[in-house]
């Protein structure tokens, strides 16, 4: 019987093929399928923690978890710190930075934070408030206003301090004088103190040194939460314009409106003397935009 020799050679790759393609079957479906994956993705990706993978994730959100709850505890007192801001005093674009005031009076940021911080201790202003059951607040209380407003009692400037303020006793001014904003930080109740630092982002220096951003806005910009706080410290529109803006957001037609362009110019062109060195004209104009001796001069509060 004659064998093709073709025939065998066909049938022989024939075989070859299918035994390769019987065994590759069998190595990726089998259980050493997912071995070999792992080895190769470890081989990829190293895991940097011996093998402790799971565990070190749970690590690392933890620890982010306290690194948030420790932000959370010091922003109170921390924020605004490093943000430059421009004095709230000057009528034109310019204004002096935190940092240049900070810098100018030699101010020590760590020793006014710690300060601060001690106090808040003494004060047990660091605990967050606890509702009638004990438990802890969750709302603050720039949250709360309507409670608020039945328990708030902002503190008042001691009568000697009210008594040094170059201010007439017949008032002078456009406006009610608004004392709770010239009341040192370290004077001022807790509740005040939550206002405006959760709503505004006051802290004790840009408080007592009156150079927040904050205070180069028109009332009529803050959302209807931050109108109601100022509200309830006493401050209304008229009242922050003048007193805490100076009028310094509005345009030459708006002080036109209120008959204080004919004073715009005076006060211009007076803003880098001291006030003792003012005219009579120009300790008029100065008033008509509620300036006073101590806020002319940038004088921070605590020290007059």
């Amino acid at each position: 019987m004659r064998v093709d020799i073709n025939c065998l050679a066909y049938a022989g790759v024939a075989l070859l093929i299918g035994y390769i393609g019987a065994a590759a079957l069998l190595g990726f479906v089998g259980p050493a399928r997912g071995q070999r994956q792992s080895r190769l993705l470890a081989a990829e990706v190293p895991d940097p923690t011996g093998g402790h993978a799971a565990n070190f994730a749970r690590g690392y959100r933890a620890d982010e978890r306290q690194k948030r709850r420790n932000y959370l505890e010091g922003k109170r007192l921390l924020q605004g710190y490093r943000k430059k801001n421009r004095a709230g005093s000057d009528i034109d674009s310019g204004g002096t930075s935190i940092q240049e005031v900070v810098e100018e009076e030699g101010i020590d940021m760590e020793e006014e934070m710690e300060k601060e911080m001690e106090k808040e201790e003494k004060r047990g202003g660091g605990k967050r408030a606890r509702d009638k059951n004990g438990s802890d607040g969750d709302e603050s209380i720039a949250e709360m206003m309507s409670g608020i407003q039945l328990k708030f009692r902002p503190s008042k400037m001691p009568e000697e301090r009210t008594q040094s303020i170059g201010v007439v006793e017949a008032n002078p001014f456009p406006y009610n004088y608004p004392k709770i904003r010239y009341v040192p930080w370290h004077d001022l109740s807790k509740e005040t103190k939550e206002i405006v630092e959760e709503e505004f982002g006051y802290n004790v220096v840009s408080w007592n040194y009156m150079s927040h951003i904050v205070e180069s806005n028109a009332f009529s910009t803050f959302d209807a939460k931050q109108q109601k706080s100022l509200l309830m410290l006493g401050i209304d529109e008229n009242v922050w314009d003048c007193f805490i803006n100076h009028y310094m957001a509005y345009d030459r037609g708006q002080l036109e409106e209120f008959g204080l362009d004919r004073y715009a110019d005076t006060l211009l062109a007076a803003q880098s003397m001291d006030w003792k060195e003012l005219s009579a004209a120009e300790r008029e104009a100065a008033t008509k935009f509620c300036f006073f001796e101590e806020v002319w001069n940038r004088k921070a509060l605590g020290t007059w």
